[in-house]
């Protein structure tokens, strides 16, 4: 049997069913089969395609911080507020 990496690679993109299905014939998780995946598209080895995607998690969780914490909503509550006040 072929490795993972070289039938992901004749198979790019992988549809959901792929994925699973070849997890299912190797008796690996879906996410190893996700991260080879990403190896190959993107170049980068499996600890850097983890550290990207943590990377990028960080970046949004700190989106929704501002948004929470931000002028933005205080303003927009200010406005609804006055909007609906009776």
């Amino acid at each position: 049997m072929a490795d993972l990496k070289s039938v992901v690679a004749e198979k790019l993109p992988l549809t959901m069913g792929e994925t699973i299905a070849l997890a299912k014939e190797y008796g690996v998780r879906v996410v190893d089969v996700v991260l080879t995946e990403s190896e190959l598209r993107t170049g980068l080895d499996r600890e850097g395609v983890l550290k990207a995607v943590m990377e990028e998690y960080a970046h949004n969780l700190k989106a929704v911080e501002i948004g929470v914490s931000g002028r933005y909503l205080r303003r927009r509550a200010d406005r609804l507020g006055r909007a609906y006040a009776p």
